[in-house]
Protein backbone atom coordinates (compact mmCIF):
# COMPACT_ATOMS: atom_id res chain seq x y z
CA UNK A 1 0.00 0.00 0.00
CA UNK A 2 0.97 3.59 -0.75
CA UNK A 3 1.26 6.72 0.93
CA UNK A 4 0.94 9.96 -0.25
CA UNK A 5 1.82 12.94 2.41
CA UNK A 6 3.08 16.52 2.27
CA UNK A 7 5.59 17.13 4.66
CA UNK A 8 6.24 20.59 5.86
CA UNK A 9 9.99 21.37 5.19
CA UNK A 10 9.71 24.88 5.05
CA UNK A 11 7.91 27.85 7.18
CA UNK A 12 5.05 28.20 5.05
CA UNK A 13 1.60 26.79 6.48
CA UNK A 14 2.38 25.52 9.76
CA UNK A 15 4.52 28.71 11.25
CA UNK A 16 7.63 26.63 12.32
CA UNK A 17 10.80 28.19 11.73
CA UNK A 18 12.41 26.58 8.71
CA UNK A 19 14.79 26.75 5.93
CA UNK A 20 12.32 28.15 3.70
CA UNK A 21 12.71 24.82 1.85
CA UNK A 22 8.75 23.89 0.09
CA UNK A 23 6.60 21.51 1.09
CA UNK A 24 7.40 18.27 -0.79
CA UNK A 25 5.23 15.12 -1.61
CA UNK A 26 6.93 11.88 -0.07
CA UNK A 27 5.99 8.58 -1.14
CA UNK A 28 5.77 6.07 1.55
CA UNK A 29 6.20 2.12 0.91
CA UNK A 30 4.86 -0.52 3.48
CA UNK A 31 1.76 -1.95 5.19
CA UNK A 32 1.66 1.66 8.12
CA UNK A 33 2.87 5.58 7.72
CA UNK A 34 6.41 5.23 7.55
CA UNK A 35 6.73 7.88 11.31
CA UNK A 36 10.94 6.58 10.74
CA UNK A 37 10.65 8.47 7.37
CA UNK A 38 8.32 11.33 8.77
CA UNK A 39 11.03 11.94 11.68
CA UNK A 40 13.96 11.74 9.52
CA UNK A 41 12.28 14.41 7.18
CA UNK A 42 11.66 16.47 10.15
CA UNK A 43 15.40 15.97 11.39
CA UNK A 44 16.84 17.17 8.24
CA UNK A 45 14.72 20.24 8.12
CA UNK A 46 15.13 21.26 11.90
CA UNK A 47 18.83 20.98 11.58
CA UNK A 48 19.14 22.78 8.17
CA UNK A 49 17.45 25.33 9.81
CA UNK A 50 19.55 25.68 12.90
CA UNK A 51 16.48 25.31 15.17
CA UNK A 52 17.42 26.23 18.38
CA UNK A 53 15.45 24.77 21.46
CA UNK A 54 13.81 25.69 24.66
CA UNK A 55 13.37 22.42 27.29
CA UNK A 56 11.90 21.65 30.29
CA UNK A 57 12.22 18.98 32.10
CA UNK A 58 11.11 17.43 34.68
CA UNK A 59 12.39 14.01 36.96
CA UNK A 60 10.63 13.22 39.98
CA UNK A 61 8.90 16.76 40.83
CA UNK A 62 12.79 18.66 40.33
CA UNK A 63 12.28 20.88 37.43
CA UNK A 64 15.44 22.10 35.18
CA UNK A 65 15.08 24.63 32.04
CA UNK A 66 17.29 24.89 29.51
CA UNK A 67 17.47 26.50 26.05
CA UNK A 68 20.10 24.63 23.30
CA UNK A 69 21.17 26.29 20.32
CA UNK A 70 23.22 23.82 18.83
CA UNK A 71 20.77 20.50 18.53
CA UNK A 72 21.23 17.07 17.48
CA UNK A 73 18.17 16.54 16.28
CA UNK A 74 18.31 12.78 15.28
CA UNK A 75 19.36 12.11 19.64
CA UNK A 76 16.67 13.93 20.83
CA UNK A 77 13.92 12.50 18.08
CA UNK A 78 15.38 9.27 18.87
CA UNK A 79 12.75 7.68 20.67
CA UNK A 80 10.29 8.64 17.62
CA UNK A 81 12.55 7.00 15.46
CA UNK A 82 12.31 3.89 17.64
CA UNK A 83 8.24 3.94 17.61
CA UNK A 84 7.94 3.01 13.99
CA UNK A 85 5.61 0.68 13.10
CA UNK A 86 6.10 -0.07 9.16
CA UNK A 87 7.41 -3.35 9.65
CA UNK A 88 6.56 -6.00 6.88
CA UNK A 89 5.94 -8.69 9.51
CA UNK A 90 3.93 -6.14 11.75
CA UNK A 91 1.49 -5.20 8.63
CA UNK A 92 -1.66 -7.54 10.54
CA UNK A 93 -0.20 -6.33 14.13
CA UNK A 94 -2.19 -3.28 14.35
CA UNK A 95 -6.09 -2.09 13.33
CA UNK A 96 -5.87 0.58 11.33
CA UNK A 97 -8.80 3.10 11.45
CA UNK A 98 -9.08 6.33 9.43
CA UNK A 99 -11.29 9.09 10.48
CA UNK A 100 -12.61 11.58 8.05
CA UNK A 101 -13.73 15.01 8.23
CA UNK A 102 -15.51 16.43 5.30
CA UNK A 103 -14.58 13.81 2.86
CA UNK A 104 -10.72 14.28 4.04
CA UNK A 105 -8.69 12.10 6.01
CA UNK A 106 -7.56 13.79 8.98
CA UNK A 107 -6.40 10.91 11.25
CA UNK A 108 -4.69 7.67 11.62
CA UNK A 109 -5.26 5.65 14.35
CA UNK A 110 -3.14 2.11 14.78
CA UNK A 111 -3.83 0.17 17.86
CA UNK A 112 -1.72 -2.96 18.59
CA UNK A 113 -3.62 -6.38 18.45
CA UNK A 114 -0.97 -8.00 20.77
CA UNK A 115 0.28 -6.65 23.87
CA UNK A 116 3.75 -7.56 23.62
CA UNK A 117 4.64 -5.04 20.83
CA UNK A 118 6.28 -2.02 22.01
CA UNK A 119 4.32 0.49 19.92
CA UNK A 120 0.86 0.43 21.58
CA UNK A 121 -0.93 3.55 19.96
CA UNK A 122 0.46 5.36 16.71
CA UNK A 123 -1.85 8.40 15.77
CA UNK A 124 -1.23 10.47 13.10
CA UNK A 125 -3.22 14.03 12.71
CA UNK A 126 -3.21 15.92 9.47
CA UNK A 127 -4.06 19.27 8.15
CA UNK A 128 -6.27 18.73 5.25
CA UNK A 129 -4.49 21.42 2.00
CA UNK A 130 -6.48 21.44 -1.43
CA UNK A 131 -5.46 17.96 -2.40
CA UNK A 132 -2.97 17.07 0.02
CA UNK A 133 -2.02 16.56 3.51
CA UNK A 134 0.50 17.80 6.27
CA UNK A 135 1.48 16.14 9.12
CA UNK A 136 -0.37 18.26 11.96
CA UNK A 137 0.74 16.07 15.11
CA UNK A 138 1.68 12.63 15.64
CA UNK A 139 1.22 10.69 19.35
CA UNK A 140 2.95 7.53 20.11
CA UNK A 141 1.76 5.46 22.91
CA UNK A 142 4.97 2.32 23.75
CA UNK A 143 5.34 0.25 26.48
CA UNK A 144 8.30 -2.49 27.97
CA UNK A 145 8.15 -4.77 30.52
CA UNK A 146 10.88 -7.07 31.94
CA UNK A 147 10.87 -9.57 34.53
CA UNK A 148 12.56 -6.26 36.88
CA UNK A 149 10.58 -3.17 35.36
CA UNK A 150 7.99 -1.99 32.96
CA UNK A 151 7.97 1.41 31.66
CA UNK A 152 5.11 3.63 29.75
CA UNK A 153 5.90 6.23 27.20
CA UNK A 154 3.99 8.96 25.69
CA UNK A 155 5.31 10.92 22.83
CA UNK A 156 3.52 13.84 21.36
CA UNK A 157 5.29 16.10 18.11
CA UNK A 158 3.93 18.67 16.40
CA UNK A 159 6.12 19.90 13.95
CA UNK A 160 5.62 23.88 14.39
CA UNK A 161 5.48 23.84 17.98
CA UNK A 162 8.03 20.97 19.39
CA UNK A 163 7.32 18.04 21.17
CA UNK A 164 7.21 16.39 24.84
CA UNK A 165 8.03 13.10 26.11
CA UNK A 166 6.69 11.57 29.51
CA UNK A 167 8.29 8.57 30.85
CA UNK A 168 7.02 6.65 33.88
CA UNK A 169 9.14 3.54 34.75
CA UNK A 170 8.22 1.17 37.72
CA UNK A 171 10.88 -1.95 39.04
CA UNK A 172 10.80 -4.14 41.10
CA UNK A 173 14.05 -3.50 42.71
CA UNK A 174 15.00 0.08 41.70
CA UNK A 175 12.76 3.47 42.95
CA UNK A 176 9.81 4.45 40.58
CA UNK A 177 10.64 7.10 37.81
CA UNK A 178 8.40 10.03 36.48
CA UNK A 179 10.41 11.85 33.74
CA UNK A 180 8.93 14.71 31.51
CA UNK A 181 11.15 16.86 28.55
CA UNK A 182 9.00 19.54 27.03
CA UNK A 183 10.88 20.85 23.87
CA UNK A 184 9.61 24.34 22.13
CA UNK A 185 11.08 25.01 18.56
CA UNK A 186 12.75 29.15 18.96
Amino acid sequence: MRWWVIFVLGSGGLGACGSGTPAQITEYEGPHFSLKRYIGSEIKRLTQSHQAIYKTITLDGETEVLRADSVDYRSELNLFLQADINRPAWADKYQVDSVYENHQLIELHYTALDTSLPTQLLRVRFRPAADSLWVEGVTIRSKSETALSSSQKTLVYHPDKGYTIDVAQSGAMTKDLQFQLQARFE
